[in-house]
């Protein structure tokens, strides 16, 4: 759900025009002085924590001026997207452009594919007995087409949800209560984050990987994948029952009806 609506909301509220000199001075004269004043702040922080040490009110101002520096740097990088400068700003204006109209074409494809995996799990997961196959059938008549088309439409499917994931990734990280612990910011992530948020999404492609193979099973039938996922994982003690009972699809499709 979040990707649709983050990329046609950054297509709805993408800048109509490049703005004046004079306007663009102002901006910057205001984020200089914010982040002077934050960067007073920390300091100021500081020097109380290397008297009292790291104590609770510390550690909350610390936290609430980290939030408020990468807002004033998300605010830095809207300046300069509205305000391209050097000899080619006509040409990064155009570009900027463009990619928010690709943004909207891909926003659509995103809401499309996501209507069509929620009508899927609901007729082939949720209701039992399935009153239809849905996508499997789609997928099987594509093939009868062209022989790569079903395989290809059905890659599709199963990468868009490696790109959700990577997507709610980017956007939470691992957070503990309000505070994201390995934050992942475009130009502006630690080594450390980067290579712990990529082992989730190793493992939430996993993951995906059964569950594409569960709610696919019709079209996947009597292929490896099918065998690993499908009936070794219900004959597992213990774990074997939330798999049956499809316990994590409820959870699932909650989260999407949340």
């Amino acid at each position: 759900v979040a990707m649709p609506i983050d990329l046609v909301k950054s297509f709805l509220t993408r800048p109509v025009k490049i703005i004046p000199k004079s306007e663009y001075i102002r901006c910057a004269t205001i984020l200089a002085r914010d982040v002077q004043s934050v960067t007073t702040e920390i300091k100021n922080l500081q020097k109380e924590q290397r008297l009292t040490g790291r104590t609770k009110k510390v550690r909350n101002e610390l936290n609430a001026l980290q939030l408020k520096l990468t807002a004033l740097e998300d605010d830095e990088l809207e300046l300069q997207k509205v305000f391209p400068q050097g000899e080619t700003r006509e040409a990064t204006w155009l570009l900027t452009m463009l990619g928010y109209y690709l943004q909207l074409f891909l926003g659509g494809v995103s809401v499309l594919l996501s209507i069509f995996w929620t009508i899927h799990i609901v007729l082939y997961v949720l209701i039992s007995p399935p009153p239809s196959p849905f996508l499997n059938t789609f997928f099987q008549y594509l093939d009868g087409v062209w022989s790569l088309l079903g395989t290809a439409v059905f890659a599709i499917f199963c990468f868009y949800l490696v790109f959700c994931v990577i997507k709610g990734n980017t956007r939470l990280g691992l957070r503990f209560l309000f505070i994201s612990l390995y934050p992942m910011k475009l130009g502006r992530t630690c080594m450390s984050s980067l290579l712990f948020n990529t082992g989730l999404i190793m493992l939430g492609s996993v993951s995906i990987i059964q569950f594409c193979a569960q709610v696919f099973d019709v079209y996947a039938a009597e292929t490896s994948v099918t065998d690993i996922f499908g009936g070794n994982i219900e004959n597992l003690k213990g774990l074997g029952y939330l798999f049956k009972y499809n316990i994590f699809i409820y959870c699932f499709f909650g989260m999407i009806c949340l």
